[in-house]
């Protein structure tokens, strides 16, 4: 085979499913394309080199190395007066819209070991991994759980 047909049946079968995934980890589906077209430009390269590591292997590597680096590489600002709780404007925003009400709503119904995440994350400032020991359990589960509560609460919000 080729490489450009073992390109052409590698594209076929994972862009799709790499595809899937960035979408779920990038909300700017536009960026998860790009992305992707990224991946499967250095795909192409990693052929040409003549190497002989597994082509599947290599595209999951490539796409969780690409995913980190997007994040890491993100820098997007706002100004801090946007932010600033004290402007009429955000306050009025968070009294018209119940914002908080709607909050602590939204956080009633989640799921004990979620709340605790969120409450152990982002009140008492303790990271995932701190989450873990002091829980005591995998930080790979509290990492799913983090991500699942924040999709439950951007649904309820």
């Amino acid at each position: 085979m080729t490489d450009k047909e073992r390109f052409e049946e590698a594209w076929r079968t994972f862009r799709p499913k790499i595809l899937s995934y960035l979408k779920n980890h990038i909300h700017i589906h536009e960026d998860a394309e790009d992305l992707c077209s990224d991946i499967f430009c250095k795909a192409w390269e990693h052929l040409q080199k003549g190497t002989e590591s597994s082509l599947s292997s290599y595209l999951y590597v490539i796409t969780r190395n690409s995913l980190t680096d997007y994040y890491r590489t993100r820098k997007e600002t706002v100004p801090i007066e946007d932010y600033d709780p004290l402007q009429p404007d955000f306050l009025e925003e968070i009294i018209k819209n119940n914002l908080l009400e709607r909050l602590a709503c939204a956080l009633g119904n989640l799921p004990l070991a979620e709340k605790d995440i969120i409450v152990l994350h982002y009140y008492s400032n303790l990271s995932l991994a701190e989450i873990s020991r002091k829980m005591g359990i995998p930080y790979s589960v509290v990492k799913r759980s983090h991500r699942a509560a924040l999709q439950r609460l951007e649904h309820s919000l």
